[in-house]
Parts: structure tokens; sequence; C-alpha cells
């Protein structure tokens, strides 16, 4: 995957502190309630916080999203390859064949978050499940199905655990409370 990350895109300010957001982490959500904040860099005495999502639900909705939702064309994929651009979108697309697709391409719906926030470890991580508890106008969300592990198959399990290795060591940190409920500025 090439990288293409702005971090400071990917940011939001809510009562004076700054959100870290990703693509299918409710950042459509709260950009709808909240004004995105535009800067050049971070500012000393910032109390940035990162939303984080585990990688592997994560694709499971970005796969979900993709093969049901009204996208119809992804400009880059397209112009790369496009059977693998139809692939992404077709409705019946197996999740399998989608990962193995979709990650040979960058899209913010589905790179990793640590590419999006580089800087994650300098950061407070708040669990993507929290928000629903703080004043955010974003109420929490539940799969049927709730849980991920039903859509991988080995092979695609080892894929995702390669390429999203930094994710899951942001996601230990969170279920290990690490990095959690502390204020951190810069």
């Amino acid at each position: 995957m090439q990288r293409h990350s702005d971090e400071n895109k990917y940011f939001i300010e809510k009562d004076r502190d700054l959100w870290g957001v990703t693509f299918k982490c409710a950042s459509s959500s709260l950009r709808r309630a909240h004004q995105p904040r535009v800067w050049t860099e971070l500012r000393k005495g910032d109390h940035v916080r990162i939303i984080v999502r585990d990688p592997r639900d994560r694709l499971v909705s970005a796969w979900k999203w993709f093969t049901t939702a009204v996208v119809s064309f992804l400009p880059d994929i397209l112009e790369a390859n496009r059977e693998d651009h139809d692939r992404i979108l077709h409705k019946s697309t197996k999740f399998a064949p989608w990962v193995n697709t979709a990650l040979k391409y960058w899209n913010p719906h589905w790179v990793p978050q640590t590419e999006i926030h580089p800087r994650w470890r300098e950061f407070e991580l708040v669990d993507i499940a929290d928000l629903h508890t703080k004043d955010w106008g974003h109420e929490k969300q539940t799969r049927k199905d709730n849980t991920w592990e039903q859509y991988y198959d080995e092979a695609t399990l080892a894929l995702v655990n390669k390429v999203f290795e930094e994710d899951l060591e942001m996601w230990k940190e969170i279920k290990d409370g690490i990095n959690t409920g502390t204020k951190r500025l810069l």
C-alpha cells in the first residue's frame, strides 16, 4: 500500500481537545456533529486523543459498507485495475477475496489507523465503543452478529494480522488499559 496520509486532516476539535479519527471509526458521524480543525501542525499544549477500533472489526465494516452502499467508483483503484475496482464494489464479493483485493490499495476506509496517526504512541487512546458514553451525538452501532471472527478464514486472518500488526498493538494497549484515561499534552 502506498502512503498518502496527511495526518492533520484526520483530527476534529471538540471542547478544545483534539480527537484523531479514521474512516470506519466514527469519523463521518463525528465530522457531521463537530467542525474539523484545520492547521499545519499540532501545537504544544494540545490535548490529543485517538479513537481506535479493532482493525479486524473495522475491515468487516468496510467490506459491508463498500459491498452494500451506493459507492459507484473509487477513481485511484479504477485507474490502476478495473477488475480489482469492480471486485471491491460488487455486492456479491465475499469477505476474503475483498480483503485480498482491497489491501493492495491505499484507501482511508481500510488503511491501518497507525498510518493515519503515526504518532499514536504520544496520545491518549479511546476505544470507539466508549464514544456513546461521551457527549458526541454518536450512538453505538452494533451489528446483529456482533463478531468479526466468523468472517475470517485462517489465511485472511494471518494476512490482516501482518498488515495491521501495529494497529493490533494499539488495540491491545486499549484493552490492557495502557495510554487510556490519562491526559496527554504535546
